[in-house]
Parts: structure tokens; C-alpha cells; sequence
């Protein structure tokens, strides 16, 4: 199979990785022996009033994904209050409270965005002068300016943020991160994941957001959809995540997503070839601060006027992750032109087929013209994104990542 990589993008890459200081892992558990976390949770809205709103539904996806593997890894894990409950019929939380194990008895405390989403104030001595624990700080927040620019933020010894883009000036704690993999996620890939040749031959588009789309959809949808649906037929069936499921553990994992978890949604995503992961908006790469005033208000006019740049933020997403885990080919854009960055990049034509808009003939006719690629880079995905973004790897990462600091 010919290989459609850009070898200067990919050395340039490898070169920014280098210098956000995310170590090869370290495989021995026996190094984390004596290492215990200590987490800032809050509890979920119980029942979800807004479907997918996670401004109030206290989904701490991220740290679920690090504390999952560190279980697994027989590292110590606690905190502030019991949560994510793991069974319908058993009161047995992954995250639990210990009246007699502190952040002062830990070597490292991790608070995510759902912290501060609900208005928490930072928690006291959490910045103690003469703490002896690193403090972590998970933004898994969209937009261009988010809480880890502020001042206070700076007193995080590590800031994990996704939507990471390379090029674009950070405050110096703040590195790449990813939305990455859940057990609830790779259990449902489990049950629905069909044998390939036997999906549909489909690519799903059914974005939830019509209105006040992501910029980079309204693109796809003009440009790229006419053009895929001459080698895929499109399936734009949206499921209802609103509908309270009626078996217990699903109700449960959708009560305690914000209504995200929806078995009809992973059932059809198990059954189709495809999906489309596009997913953010057209920013201009000046200035590098993409928190500053100007690039939110170039952001705004970009949109207004429907134009289109090589910069794009707010990308990263739970569906681009449930497309790998449940083994479809994941279509998103180019990572490498798009200045998208992850701790473990994906290599385009390989992993996933990433979208150059100004040459989206190009895509299609590849496809064409390779009948079993679809097929072989579904099955690459798949197995690229649980090694590296499954709870256990990321988990090494996340370990290593802070006790290198």
C-alpha cells in the first residue's frame, strides 16, 4: 500500500513533542509502587437536565480514564467524595473517600475542568507553600481562552490540555493531552463492534449541532460530504440521547455521562464503515496567542464571513474516539496541515484519512482506487488507539508525564 505521509511535517512534529516533555513510558509497575493520587471530583446532576450539557453534568472523562488505569496499574487512587458509581445494583464507586487519606498524604492531586465548571473555589492549601505533591490540572475545556489562562492557574506544576495545537503559544505548565479512552467506551466497542465486512458500506454524519455549527462542519458539509457520498452513502441518523434508557447499567452510564452514553448510537456506529469526526473551528495562526482578544474577535469574523484558514481549535471530541475504539475509519482532517497535536500522533492514510480541503479529490479518488483501504485503516486505527489511549497507557503517560517534572 503506497504511504501518503509528509516526512517534514512529521520531523517537525516529533520536534514539538520533544519539547513539551512527554517521556516514553515507563512499563515496570513497580516503579508507581509508592505513588498515590488524590482527585477533586464533583457529583453529576442527578437526573441530567440538558442532554450532552457538561457544563452541569460533572462528567470527569479524563480523570475517569487515568484513575481506570491506574486501578488496573495497583496504584493508590482517592478522593473528596465517592464517585462514578461502577454497578446499578452495588453502592461501588471507582473514585472513593478516605476520611483518613488527605491531599497532604498523596504525591500528586489532580483537579479536572468539571471542578470549576460548577463553580468550586480552589481547594484550601491546594497551593501550599511547602506541599511535598505535584498539582495537575485537566482542561478538557473548548473554546480559545480557557481557565488555565488565568494567573492563579499558573501555580499548577502541569496543565494536561486537549484541543492542543501546535504553533500557537501556551502559558509554559500547559502540555498535550487527549480525550482519549474509557472502559465504558472500549466495553461498549466490545459488545458492537461487527466484523467489517459485514457493516454497511456508510460513513456516519450526524452531528448533533445545527445550530451555531463548528465552522470546520459547515466546510465538510459544503465541500467534502457531495464529494464522499460518490464512494460512501451518508448515514445523518441522529439518535435521541435525550430518551431515559430502560436496562439498569445504561441508565446509570447515561445519568452519569450527562446523557452522552447511548446504546443505539454505539450500535449503529458498530454496524457502519465510517464516521465523520470533523469537528472545530477555522482560526488564523496570528497571533500565536489564541487567547487574546484579537484572535477571538478574528475567530468571530472568520466564521461570519465562512472562510477558511490552516489553523483549527476546539477538534478533539469523544466521538473521534469512540469512531477508533468501535473500528470504524475515522475521517477527520489532516492533524499535521491543521496543526492538530497529540501526545501520541496518528499517521494519516494509516490510522485515520485526514481531510486536505483544498484537495478533497485527491481523498475520494484514493478511495476509490484502493477498495480495501477503508477496511485496513479501520483495523490500524483500532488497534493504535487502544495502545496508546486505552486507561492503562494513558495512565503511563499521565504518571510519567508528572514525576518527570
Amino acid at each position: 500500500m503506497q504511504e501518503y505521509t509528509c516526512t517534514k511535517c512529521t520531523h517537525l512534529i516529533q520536534r514539538l513533542l520533544n519539547n513539551t516533555q512527554l517521556k516514553p513510558l515507563i512499563m515496570d509497575k513497580e516503579i508507581f509502587a509508592n505513588e498515590r493520587v488524590f482527585f477533586y471530583c464533583v457529583q453529576p446532576e442527578s437526573p441530567p437536565k440538558a442532554a450532552c450539557q457538561y457544563y452541569n453534568a460533572a462528567y470527569h472523562h479524563s480523570a475517569i480514564s487515568i484513575a481506570e488505569g491506574l486501578k488496573e496499574l495497583g496504584v493508590e487512587f482517592y478522593s473528596n467524595i465517592n464517585y462514578w458509581r461502577i454497578s446499578p445494583d452495588q453502592d461501588d464507586y471507582l473514585f472513593n473517600y478516605n476520611p483518613e487519606v488527605t491531599l497532604q498524604d498523596c504525591s500528586i492531586v489532580v483537579i479536572s475542568l468539571p471542578w470549576f465548571l460548577r463553580g468550586q473555589p480552589f481547594p484550601q492549601e491546594l497551593f501550599h507553600c511547602n506541599r511535598n505533591y505535584k498539582v495537575v490540572y485537566i482542561d478538557r475545556e473548548d473554546g480559545l481562552k480557557t481557565f488555565s489562562w488565568g494567573p492563579k492557574f499558573r501555580q499548577f506544576d502541569l496543565i494536561l490540555k486537549t484541543h492542543y495545537c501546535y504553533g500557537d503559544w501556551y502559558p509554559n505548565n500547559v502540555k498535550p493531552w487527549a480525550f482519549g479512552l474509557t472502559n465504558r467506551i472500549l466495553n461498549v466497542a466490545k459488545v458492537n463492534d461487527l466484523a467489517f465486512d459485514k457493516r454497511k458500506k456508510s460513513i456516519l454524519f450526524n452531528f448533533r449541532m445545527k445550530k451555531n455549527s463548528h465552522t470546520l462542519r459547515k466546510k465538510i458539509y459544503k465541500k467534502f460530504v457531495p464529494k464522499v457520498s460518490t464512494v460512501l452513502s451518508i448515514d445523518s441518523t441522529i439518535e435521541q440521547l435525550s430518551k431515559k434508557p430502560t436496562i439498569p447499567l445504561e441508565k446509570l452510564l447515561w445519568e452519569q455521562t450527562g446523557k452522552r452514553h447511548n446504546n443505539s448510537y454505539y450500535k449503529r456506529l458498530g454496524q457502519t464503515q465510517a464516521c465523520a469526526c470533523f469537528g472545530g473551528y477555522f482560526v488564523n495562526s496570528w497571533p500565536r496567542d489564541q487567547g487574546c482578544y484579537l484572535s477571538r474577535l478574528q475567530e468571530r469574523i472568520i466564521a461570519k464571513l465562512g472562510l477558511e484558514t490552516n489553523r483549527i481549535v476546539q477538534w478533539d471530541s469523544w466521538r473521534l474516539w469512540e469512531s477508533f475504539a468501535l473500528g470504524c475509519a475515522t475521517f477527520h482532517v489532516d492533524f499535521e496541515k491543521y496543526g492538530l497535536l497529540l501526545p501520541i500522533m496518528p499517521q494519516n492514510w494509516h490510522h485515520y484519512i485526514g481531510i486536505d480541503l483544498k484537495s478533497i479529490n485527491t481523498t475520494t479518488q484514493i478511495i476509490m482506487e484502493n477498495p480495501e483501504l477503508i477496511k485496513q485503516i479501520a483495523t490500524q486505527g483500532q488497534a493504535w488507539a487502544i495502545k496508546n489511549y486505552s486507561p492503562v497507557p494513558v495512565a503511563k503517560r499521565f504518571l510519567n508525564t508528572v514525576l518527570s517534572l
